[in-house]
């Protein structure tokens, strides 16, 4: 039975058709990561074989999946302290990946030449969470701060 919230109002969830069967399709379950996974991305690409998913973890690594593939694509760890957030900062192809870690930092990693371009310290306690719209990048931490980056120009504000 659906949900009821009065004797005349009756809510079916989405994600059920007609016959209250589950509508979506579920994938096998993926084990990317030896501890709780942290924070996820899916980087858009212009076709669908180059959608990515990027997904961190308390193992201090970056795993980068191929939703076309269903394969991972490269795994790497990142630091040494736990990883709590990662957001994508421009395309695919030639686009960065954003990271938050325990460590009080900030990764950058391209995904065009598949490696770490720089490590921003700006924070006094551990990055909790992060936002990005093309080349801002908005972190906020355990510190109680929100920090506002243009890593085009690397500044802050």
């Amino acid at each position: 039975n659906s949900p009821k919230l009065s004797s005349n109002v009756t809510i079916s969830p989405l994600w059920e058709n007609e016959s209250h069967q589950n509508v979506f399709d579920v994938w096998e379950p993926l084990k990317a990561h030896r501890k709780q996974v942290s924070g996820m991305c899916i980087l858009g690409g212009c076709e669908e074989k180059e959608n990515l998913l990027c997904s961190v973890s308390y193992d201090s690594s970056l795993n980068i999946f191929s939703l076309y593939e269903r394969n991972i694509k490269r795994r790497l760890t990142v630091g040494k302290l736990a990883l709590s957030c990662c957001g994508s900062l421009g395309s695919v192809g030639s686009g960065r990946i954003a990271i938050g870690s325990w460590d009080n930092s900030i990764y950058l990693y391209s995904l065009e030449y598949g490696c770490l371009l720089d490590k921003i310290g700006g924070h006094d306690d551990a990055v909790s969470c992060l936002d990005t719209h093309n080349s801002l990048l908005v972190t906020g931490s355990w510190d109680s701060t929100i920090k506002i980056w243009d890593v085009s120009e690397g500044q802050t504000s």
